[in-house]
């Protein structure tokens, strides 16, 4: 018995075509979905070492040194101060380079899923480099900002 013809359905030859054309619009969305979820955790990054700068620099305000001890020494060991800023963010490892009475430097590494992004680094002047090709050297041209060179 013949059907109506609006009653037949897919055929598995259209079927096919069209979870063939699905895999190929994810195959190509998957890569910008990745750089973007990239660009944003480093974004992240970034705004929170702003903000361990600025409580550096409350610290300096109220202390006139950076690595004041735990009673506002100025005195102290270098290193003072470092254990006070938090350091664990889910992507990326923040570490206390350098921390003197009148200079720091903060570097935050990336880890995990965001591996391989560059680090991040600021100091007292506000100055910010990032590691983008990934050398250890933040004297590279073009790496002396936050932005994509």
């Amino acid at each position: 018995m013949n059907r109506p013809r609006d009653l037949r359905g897919f055929t598995l030859v259209e079927l096919m075509v069209t979870v063939g054309i699905v895999a190929v619009l994810a195959g190509l969305a998957y890569p910008s979905y990745r750089d973007q979820i990239t660009r944003v955790r480093r974004g992240e990054m970034q705004s929170e070492l702003m903000s361990l700068a600025e409580y550096l620099e409350r610290k300096h305000a109220e202390t006139g040194c950076y690595n004041a001890g735990p009673d506002n020494d100025c005195t102290t060991a270098a290193d003072a101060g470092a254990p006070s800023l938090r350091t664990n963010f889910p992507f990326y490892t923040v570490t206390v380079i350098s921390i003197q009475p009148t200079t720091y430097l903060l570097r935050a590494r990336p880890t995990g899923a965001q591996a391989g992004d560059g680090d991040l680094y600021i100091d007292q002047a506000q100055r910010r480099w990032w590691d983008e090709n990934n050398n250890n050297r933040i004297d590279d041209a073009g790496e002396n900002d936050w932005r994509r060179g």
